[in-house]
Order: structure tokens, then C-alpha cells, then sequence
């Protein structure tokens, strides 16, 4: 066991890789074969299979593990730098891990994770960081390609995972009918998204696409190596580090704070059930990606005390009050026509009585004399 969590970089697990033994490879491919029944390839790979490797490098093996093991690992953990977001979710994959291969209740009980909701990164998401539209508008301004600009507006727009923007193809979007179908490896389940603003973009992006002659099978954001793959993971948040930089952001843009940042509006404005369908969610998990004020929940109250229905029985007395408020104003009008036709002096000529209204009422009041109208 190490005596400290080192700080990995995403590039530098391969060289554990030839450390496992033939029987340690057998179980992590079975495994990760496991994994897969839930969880896109390109996450494995980006993200379970490099974590597992470290498991392997810290405590030396992946199948002689213990209580004490265990416990040892956890200490240094949350002794280390990580954020709690990242500690949660190696905690969750440990589990996993000996739920798969161990099978013993006493050591996942060592491990306690949050949920989901209590385990999210509030220090990098919530509702002082949430990209407004103005922000958003002023990165989307900076860069001049067309490509950069449809990548933006789709993260924006749609809200969708950096992941199902990556594998999006040609046929899976329709221009004529102003839609997007996104298919989720994490759900495997598929949405259409109808679109607006990223219409323009898409189009001029097609137009100088980087392969010849499009395919309806390419896809949309293709490797600049290979019209055949996709862009990278690290790509997306590279770019919108650099541009959110450029466009003189004070803070850290990335994809998922587009998507949180969009889902938040939209849960303000749609029903529930519309909201989830468009994040591709359930209703659970809706809440991790809504960040209310204090101000939407002042402009929320202020909406039901403004529909509060009065009780008939007010109902009719201030219909009352009202009706003899006109009255008491019409004999007034009544008072000062009269006065006006008898065209007294320091008294200006003002519209038939039947024509005042309360405005010229007051305007005709404050032309008397010093002495008053009589």
C-alpha cells in the first residue's frame, strides 16, 4: 500500500497496465465487461478503467483485499486533494468492484458514499456560476469558426451531455423539421430536442464541413484526424476554458455547467414531466440540475399572492365602494362644468364634462387661483 494518493493524470495509468497479473486482467475485463451494461465504452475507458488501475497501483493487487485493506485505502482518500465529488465517486466504484468480485457485505459497509445530490461539486456548480445568456452570447462571439460556434449553441440550446454531442451523427439531426434526436449511452435511451437558435449554425457549418462531400453517417463534430471518429473527451473543455478566457469570463466554463446552467431555466419554465423528457432524466435526479435563488423563490411567492383568489363576500363590498366612488366622481365633473360655464374668472376653458377624465380633473384643479375654485 502506498502511503500516499498520488495525483494521477489521465495519460499516465498505461504504465499499469503491464503490472497486472493474467489473473488480475481476467477479472478487471470481466468486470468492466459488467460495467458496460450500463455505462457507454467511451466511459469506461475514459474514466472506470483508469481508476481501476490506479486501485491496482495504491494497494499493490486487485484480488487479496480485506477489511484492513480497505480501511487503509479509505484513509489515505480523504486524506488526499481530491474534491469530494471525485472521493464519492471512486468510493462508488470501489463498491461496485468488491459488490462484483469479493461479495462481502462487511467491507462495502466500510464505505460510505453520498447520494447523488449531496455529493455534487457546489463549489463548481450552483447559482453565482451559472452561465447566463449574455455570458454565453459573448463566447459564442469570440470565435470565428463555424464549427466552434455549432459545437456552443447545441451544448447550449439542448442542454445536451458533452458525450451525446460527440457521438451525434449527420442523420440524427433534421434541419427541416428544426430538430435534434440525442441517444444517452448512460440511460440507452434516445430523445428529440426541437431547436431554434443552433439552426443558422448548423447550416453554415455543413457548408465548409472538414471531409468531403457529407455523409449522413459522419459525424457532426468528426476527429480532425478521422472523419471515422469523434472528437476526444478532453476537447470540449478545452475549448470552452479557452474561449470563456477570451471572452473575458471570470471563471471557469465547462460543458456541464452549459447543461446545468439551460436545465435550471427550463425547470423554471416547463412542467415537470417536459422538463425531464427534454434533460433525458429522471424526476430524481432533475434536482441535481436545478439551482434556484432566493430571488425565484421571492418571484415564485410573489405569483401566488398576485392569483389569490379574494372571497366573494370582499368581492361584493368592494364592488360597492367602487360603485360610489364613481358616483362621488361624477358629481364632481357635474360641479365643475357648471363652473366652467359660467366662465368665472382665472378659470380656463376645459372639454365637455361628459369627456373629462380623472387626469384632466387634476389638471384643472391645480389652473385655479391662488384662492381656490369656487
Amino acid at each position: 500500500m502506498k502511503t500516499a494518493y498520488p495525483n494521477y493524470q489521465q495519460t499516465t495509468t498505461s504504465f499499469i497496465e503491464k503490472k497486472l497479473t493474467p489473473a488480475e486482467n481476467e477479472v478487471l475485463n470481466k468486470f468492466l465487461k459488467d460495467i458496460r451494461i450500463n455505462a457507454s465504452e467511451e466511459r469506461v475507458n475514459r474514466k472506470i478503467r483508469p481508476t481501476m488501475l490506479q486501485f491496482k497501483d495504491i494497494i499493490g493487487n486487485l484480488l487479496d483485499w480485506d477489511k484492513d485493506v480497505i480501511t487503509e485505502f479509505l484513509i489515505l482518500l480523504n486524506d488526499s486533494n481530491r474534491t469530494e465529488w471525485t472521493k464519492n465517486d471512486i468510493k462508488k466504484l470501489l463498491r461496485r468492484f468488491i459488490r462484483f468480485h469479493y461479495k462481502n457485505d462487511e467491507m462495502i459497509d466500510l464505505i460510505k458514499c453520498k447520494s447523488d445530490s449531496n455529493a455534487f461539486n457546489h463549489e463548481r456548480v450552483n447559482e453565482n456560476t451559472l452561465v447566463t445568456k449574455d455570458e454565453f452570447n459573448r463566447i459564442l462571439k469570440v470565435t470565428t469558426s463555424l464549427k466552434q460556434k455549432a459545437i456552443l449553441s447545441i451544448l447550449f440550446e439542448t442542454a445536451c451531455r458533452p458525450a451525446e454531442l460527440r457521438l451525434l451523427k449527420w442523420n440524427d439531426i433534421k434541419l427541416d423539421v428544426a430538430s435534434i434526436t440525442f441517444f444517452c449511452g448512460k440511460t440507452k435511451k434516445s430523445r428529440t430536442i426541437p431547436i431554434q437558435d443552433s439552426i443558422i449554425h448548423l447550416q453554415r457549418y455543413k457548408t465548409v464541413f472538414e471531409y468531403p462531400e457529407v455523409r449522413e453517417d459522419d459525424y457532426v463534430f468528426p476527429s480532425p484526424q478521422s472523419r471515422d471518429k469523434s472528437l476526444s473527451s478532453g476537447t470540449l473543455p478545452i475549448l470552452l476554458k479557452r474561449l470563456s478566457k477570451k471572452a473575458g469570463i471570470g471563471r471557469n466554463i465547462f460543458p456541464y455547467l452549459l447543461r446545468h446552467s439551460r436545465l435550471t431555466e427550463i425547470n423554471q419554465k416547463l412542467p415537470i414531466h417536459l422538463a425531464t423528457k427534454f434533460a433525458g432524466h429522471s424526476v430524481k435526479q432533475s434536482q441535481t440540475y436545478v439551482h434556484l435563488s432566493s430571488k425565484d423563490l421571492t418571484s415564485a411567492m410573489r405569483k401566488i399572492w398576485k392569483d389569490k383568489k379574494i372571497p366573494q363576500e370582499q368581492k361584493n363590498k368592494y364592488e360597492k365602494e367602487l360603485a360610489e366612488l364613481k358616483k362621488q366622481i361624477k358629481a364632481i365633473q357635474d360641479v365643475i362644468q357648471i363652473q366652467v360655464n359660467e366662465k368665472q374668472r382665472g378659470f380656463q376653458e376645459v372639454p365637455d364634462s361628459r369627456a373629462l377624465t380623472g387626469q384632466e380633473v387634476e389638471v384643472y384643479l391645480e389652473s385655479c387661483p391662488v384662492g381656490g375654485c369656487v
